[in-house]
C-alpha cells in the first residue's frame, strides 16, 4: 500500500509540477497584498484611521513596487528553471533516440552495453530495462552488464517503481542462467552482492523478486559448485542474514529466514564457526514459526510457497537437515 500510495503522488507531482511557478506567484501577492492593507490600516492612510504621515505616502509605494519586483524576479528563476529541465529531458530523449537509431540489426555486445549503459546514466530507467530483455533473450548482451544495468535500476534513490518492478521481474526469469559452471563465476546485481539495505526502500516485489532470485541461483548447482572448500557460501548466505535480520516487512524477513535455514542446515557445524549463535538462533526460530504458521488454517499472513520449493531443493539436492532441526534447540 505505501509504495502505490508514493507511486500515485509522484505521477501527480510530475503532472502538476510545471503550476508552481503560477503558484508560488499567486501565493507571493496574496501575501504582499495582505501585508500593505494591514499596514495601511495601521499607520492611518483610510480615512477611518486618522490623519497620514507625509512618511507613510512615501513609504508605500516603495514597499508596493519592491515586493512586485520581488515577486516578479522569483517568478522569473522558476520559470527559467522550469524550462531548463524541459530542455535537459528532450535533450536526453533526443541522445537516447539517436543511441537507438545507431544500432545496427545485430549489433555487438559492446555496443549493446554503450546504449544500455548511456539509457540508464541518463535517467531513462524504463526504456533501458525495455531494450534490455529482449537484448538478453537474444543473447546481445552478456551477464554482466545486464545484471550492473539491473542494479542500477533497483538501487537508483530516484528510481521508477514501475521500472524497478520490471527490473526485479528480468532478474528472477534468468536466475538460473546466472551461474556459469564451467568458470565457476556468477553474476547478481552488484549492491545485492555486499548488502541488502538500499537507499530507497525498494517495493514489496522487488524485495520479493530479488529474494527469490536468489534461491534459483542456489539451485542451479551443485553443493559442490557453490562450496569447494566446505564452507557455506558467503554470498548469499550474508545478505540473507542481513535481510532477515534488518528488513521492515514481515514477510521478505521471513521468507529470508526460510532460505537461510535450508543454508544452515547443509553447514551446522561451519556456520557455528562463522557466525555466533546469538545472530543465528532468532532467524532459525523464525523459519521453524513460519513452517507452522503455514500450516494452519487462521494464518495471518503466509510466505509464498516457493520459497519452501526452493529451501525443499536446497535441503534435497545438497542433502542438508530440515530447518526444524536446527531451530528446535
Amino acid at each position: 500500500m505505501h509504495s502505490r500510495a508514493a507511486l500515485t503522488m509522484n505521477r501527480a507531482w510530475k503532472r502538476h509540477r510545471h503550476k508552481l511557478p503560477f503558484v508560488l506567484l499567486t501565493s507571493v501577492i496574496l501575501s504582499l497584498s495582505w501585508i500593505v492593507i494591514v499596514l495601511a490600516i495601521r499607520s492611518g492612510l483610510f480615512w477611518w484611521s486618522g490623519s497620514v504621515s507625509a512618511d507613510a505616502v512615501k513609504v508605500f509605494p516603495m514597499l508596493v513596487v519592491g515586493g512586485l519586483g520581488t515577486a516578479a524576479t522569483l517568478f522569473a528563476q522558476l520559470i527559467t528553471q522550469d524550462h531548463n529541465k524541459r530542455e535537459q529531458h528532450r535533450q536526453r530523449l533526443e541522445t537516447i533516440i539517436k543511441s537507438l537509431e545507431s544500432l545496427p540489426a545485430e549489433a555487438s555486445k559492446p555496443h549493446m552495453a554503450g546504449v544500455l549503459s548511456t539509457m540508464v546514466l541518463l535517467g531513462q530507467q524504463r526504456v533501458a530495462i525495455r531494450v534490455l530483455e529482449p537484448a538478453w533473450d537474444e543473447d546481445r548482451v552478456d551477464d554482466g552488464t545486464a545484471t550492473w544495468v539491473i542494479d542500477q535500476v533497483l538501487t537508483a534513490v530516484h528510481g521508477d517503481d514501475a521500472a524497478i518492478s520490471e527490473a526485479s521481474v528480468l532478474l528472477l526469469g534468468r536466475a538460473d542462467r546466472l551461474t556459469d559452471a564451467k568458470r565457476g563465476m556468477y553474476y547478481f546485481p552488484g549492491h545485492f552482492m555486499s548488502r541488502w539495505r538500499t537507499e530507497k526502500e525498494l517495493p514489496h516485489d522487488a524485495k520479493d523478486n530479488l529474494l527469490q532470485a536468489m534461491g534459483k541461483m542456489l539451485v542451479s548447482c551443485d553443493k559442490e559448485w557453490w562450496c569447494p572448500g566446505g564452507n557455506p557460501p558467503e554470498w548469499p548466505t550474508i545478505i540473507l542474514m542481513e535481510c532477515a535480520e534488518k528488513d521492515p516487512d514481515l514477510i521478505i524477513r521471513s521468507s529470508a529466514a526460510v532460505l537461510f535455514a535450508a543454508l544452515h542446515g547443509c553447514f551446522p557445524e561451519q556456520m557455528k564457526a562463522f557466525f555466533s549463535p546469538e545472530k543465528t538462533a532468532p532467524i532459525l526460530k523464525r523459519a521453524v514459526q513460519v513452517a507452522e504458521i503455514r500450516s494452519a488454517p487462521t494464518a495471518s499472513f503466509s510466505v509464498y510457497a516457493e520459497y519452501f520449493s526452493l529451501a525443499d531443493q536446497i535441503r534435497t539436492n545438497w542433502r542438508c537437515d530440515f530447518p526444524q532441526r536446527e531451530g528446535a534447540g
